[in-house]
Formats: structure tokens, C-alpha cells, sequence
């Protein structure tokens, strides 16, 4: 073979591999299986029965604007036109089960279709972080970092219209989408879960009846994320009592020469018994009272008009996590 003959060999092999490459046949067949892809979107996600909800085509492989949308809701056409994208509807009552189909003539002709099932059950997933909160606070513990969290399941899944018992279910518990087996079984209707650090935790968990003929599972997202102890100074009046209505602030007024103050604790990791302590100091120095771990200062001014800066420090240790926060105002008198 000739230099030339070897040099044309190689011109065609390359032609032949640039036309496998690139060539338009193998190209329309890809894009045509990539540009019938579409979600369908609904709003809020995981809706209890019985709850409007919106439902939306969502794609980036067609013109959802120029495609002709169907709409049908257990069977029976409720929308459809060009760019019709959207509805509303109400999900399944307790019990009942339906499903949406969304059938698509996209910009480029082709047809797709998608179908979504809801089911009329439901499972409440409660939650307690063991974290202090003040007795009188009507908000929620939030739940802290190395914390302990219980997480307690009640189902409303049904057989044949009938609701089953939740002690008569199997529970399946899992914790960032890995079932853990100890807390699982018969009957098990809570767990416990350590935040130990600042991430997102999913807490899930289905339940079955004993022939798995009836199965529902329901996810919850649970962080301590930005959840640090807090102290907190509230006004102890002599005649409306303590003022938990309304933190004082940085700087507060007073017009008497006496003031009683209480500092609260949140978001602390509880401990059995209490380990939290107190400190109060004024003006830099630490006030010795009667009792000396009160959260309870009574401050008298001193005579003339002045300033003075308040701070109330909480802490405690619980094995080796140590926990403080404090809290500053300033008393104008």
C-alpha cells in the first residue's frame, strides 16, 4: 500500500466514525424520548384528604404553553384546552381514593400522559423536642442540637371504607430514608431521634396491616438548624404579676426606685434533675442573693438619676455538652 492509499484509508475511516457521530437519525430518536418528559407538580405536597390543591405540568423538554393538556379527575374530564397547565381540586375525604391523569399533544405532536393516586389516609406525625420552654409559654419546644426528639404516629388508613385501629398496625420507622429496626414492629407507635447536628432530618414511617393489604407511609422534616439556648428578661410587677406578654428589651424605664426581674430559659436540653443555673450582675458585678440560684432579681436604684446595665447568665452542663446564654438591658432610673 502506497503512502497515498494509506492517506485516503484514513480520510474515509474518519469520515465514516464523524457521520456515527453526528449523525441526524440517531440525534432525533434521543431527543424525541427526552422531549416527552414532564412532572406533574402539586401544591402543598403530601395533602391530607379532603384539602384543596393545585396540580401543574412542569417541562423543560416541550412548549407547555402551545400543547393541548387534558385534564381528568377519577375518570371524568374536568379541563383541558392549549396551555392549560394548571387546576385546583379538592383531594379524596378519609377513606376514599382517587387519581388524576394528565394526558399531553405536545408543540411537536407527540402524545404523553401521566397519572397521580391519592389516597384518602393520612398519618399525624407529633413531635416533642426535649428542650425547656418556660410552663407558661404556649409555643413549642424547639428542638436543639445533640437533642432528643419524640415522634409519636397517629394513622387514619381504612380497608373496605372501615378505619383500622392504630394498635392493630405494623410500624415501619426510618430516619434519613433507612429503616431502623428497633423501633419497628407491632403496635410501635413512636421514637425517639438524637439531632446530632444541624441538618435536616426526615422522619418517616408506614404503617401495614398484617397481610401488607393495606400500606401507607408519611415524611416529616425536622432541623435544629439556628436553635440556640436563650435567656430571656422578663418584668416581675407587684401587682400584675410577671409580665410574660412582652420581653424588656435593650433599654427599659423605670419610674419607681424598686424593679423585680425574672430571666426564663428556652431551647436548653432538659436533664432529670434540672442542672440549670443562674447568675445575675449588675453594672459588671455579680449580686449575691438569699437564694442563690434564683432566676429572680430584685433590683433597687440607687438615689438621683442614673444608668445601670443588668445581665442574666443560664447555664448547665449535661454529660459533655456545655450550655450558656445570657441576657443584657440597660434600666434608665
Amino acid at each position: 500500500m502506497t503512502m497515498k492509499d494509506f492517506s485516503y484509508k484514513i480520510i474515509f475511516l474518519a469520515m465514516m466514525i464523524l457521520t456515527l457521530l453526528f449523525s441526524p437519525q440517531v440525534y432525533a430518536i434521543e431527543t424525541g424520548a427526552f422531549n416527552s418528559d414532564f412532572s406533574i407538580k402539586i401544591t402543598p405536597d403530601n395533602p391530607a384528604p379532603g384539602v384543596q390543591v393545585s396540580a401543574e405540568v412542569i417541562s423543560y423538554q416541550f412548549d407547555v404553553d402551545r400543547s393541548v393538556i387534558t385534564w381528568v379527575l377519577g375518570g371524568k374530564k374536568v379541563a383541558d384546552g392549549i396551555g392549560k397547565r394548571k387546576i385546583n381540586f379538592v383531594t379524596p375525604s378519609f377513606g376514599s381514593n382517587n387519581s388524576l391523569t394528565v394526558s399531553i399533544v405536545t408543540d411537536k405532536g407527540m402524545e404523553v400522559s401521566k397519572t397521580v393516586s391519592f389516597s384518602g389516609d393520612d398519618i399525624d406525625i407529633l413531635w416533642e423536642a426535649g428542650t425547656d420552654a418556660p410552663e407558661w409559654y404556649k409555643g413549642r419546644a424547639l428542638p436543639a442540637r445533640k437533642s432528643y426528639v419524640r415522634f409519636y404516629a397517629i394513622p387514619h388508613v381504612f380497608s373496605g371504607g372501615v378505619e383500622l385501629s392504630p394498635s392493630s398496625l405494623i410500624y415501619d420507622w426510618y430516619v434519613n430514608n433507612k429503616k431502623i429496626p428497633k423501633a419497628s414492629g407491632f403496635n410501635e407507635r413512636g421514637i425517639v431521634v438524637r439531632l446530632n447536628d444541624d441538618g435536616e432530618y426526615s422522619i418517616g414511617v408506614e404503617v401495614s396491616d398484617k397481610n401488607r393489604s393495606v400500606k401507607y407511609k408519611k415524611t416529616i422534616e425536622i432541623s435544629s438548624q439556628g436553635v440556640k439556648p436563650k435567656a430571656v428578661i422578663y418584668e416581675n410587677s407587684p401587682t400584675k404579676g410577671i409580665l410574660f406578654g412582652k420581653a424588656l428589651g435593650r433599654t427599659f424605664n423605670i419610674s419607681s426606685r424598686d424593679m423585680s426581674m425574672i430571666a426564663e430559659a428556652f431551647n436548653f436540653i432538659k436533664s432529670s434533675p434540672p442542672t440549670l443555673t443562674y447568675k445575675w450582675m449588675v453594672n459588671g458585678k455579680k449580686i449575691n442573693q438569699q437564694n442563690e440560684n434564683s432566676n429572680i432579681i430584685n433590683f433597687k436604684a440607687a438615689d438621683g438619676s442614673g444608668l445601670a446595665d443588668v445581665k442574666a447568665l443560664i447555664s448547665g452542663d449535661i454529660g459533655n455538652i456545655s450550655q450558656s446564654a445570657n441576657s443584657s438591658l440597660r434600666i434608665n432610673f
